[in-house]
């Protein structure tokens, strides 16, 4: 009589039991399901926050990189202690003096004077003369070349220019040549750029002239690398620079019509 009563007990227990398995299994799957939206707001909130500070990030990186460059000086000229410098700014004479056509603070050296109309004159570390720097007033910067002298300072000889290009001796010569009217290119070799230097000791200024006439170019360039260049008139027996023109000797007559000019 007591089995019908045992069976109920142990049908019991399995409802029971299949009861709290099932409440079970229903907290586990809406604990994960709440564990997982908030495991994609808290995703969505670092890739939202990331973003913010990668977009910072490459703004911050725009402006460190914007080159620090000028302006070019609307000046023409200044002049400082009787020498006249002229500013370049035109791609093409830039690339012939071998300078870039954009100044940047890392290119930019010390002082180096005060022109007359307080334009500041800066060394330009590259070349290393005075003959070539950089002219600077407010926020604008060019690169200014040596273009005369005045009554004070004109050069007697014509070797006493190559110092202002910091040519001191023949060894700062990298190379030079020598182009004919005609557009024929004679290069010099180191003899002969020493023999032409040698001459220039004794070719004297011959004042203001007026030369017409076409002329030889004579082109050095420096271990540098700046190239500067002299205007030969053999008719008027002259060799020009700066506007100065300075009186040719018969030596170095001969000598530049016996290379070939």
């Amino acid at each position: 009589m007591d089995r019908p009563e045992v069976k109920r007990r142990v049908a019991i227990s399995y409802i029971v039991t299949a009861v709290c398995l099932i409440a079970i299994l229903l907290f586990t799957q809406f604990f994960t399901m709440n564990r997982s939206a908030d495991n994609a707001e808290e995703t969505d909130g670092a890739v939202s926050d990331t973003s913010g500070e990668e977009v910072s990030s490459e703004a911050n990186e725009d402006v460190e990189e914007t080159p620090d460059s000028y302006e070019t000086l609307e000046t023409a000229t200044c002049t400082y202690d009787g020498y006249r410098y002229r500013m370049i700014t035109e791609p093409e004479e830039l690339s012939a003096w071998g300078l870039p056509e954009t100044i940047t603070d890392d290119i930019v050296g010390g002082t180096f004077a005060t022109a007359d109309d307080q334009t500041v004159l800066y060394a330009y570390p590259a070349y290393g003369c005075r003959a070539v720097l950089i002219a600077g007033k407010d926020n604008a910067r060019s690169f200014c070349v040596l273009d005369g002298f005045t009554d004070d300072t004109k050069a007697p000889t014509l070797d006493t220019i190559l110092p202002m290009y910091g040519i001191h001796a023949v060894s700062n010569i990298l190379s030079a040549q020598i182009v004919t009217v005609n557009g024929t290119e004679i290069p010099l070799d180191s003899e002969e750029i020493t023999q032409l230097c040698e001459f220039f000791s004794a070719c004297s200024n011959a004042g203001d002239k007026a030369a017409v006439t076409d002329a030889v170019t004579i082109t050095f360039t420096t271990q540098s690398g700046m190239r500067f260049s002299l205007s030969y008139y053999e008719d008027l027996e002259l060799i020009s620079v700066f506007n100065e023109y300075y009186q040719v000797t018969d030596d170095l007559k001969d000598w530049l019509t016996a290379i070939g000019v």
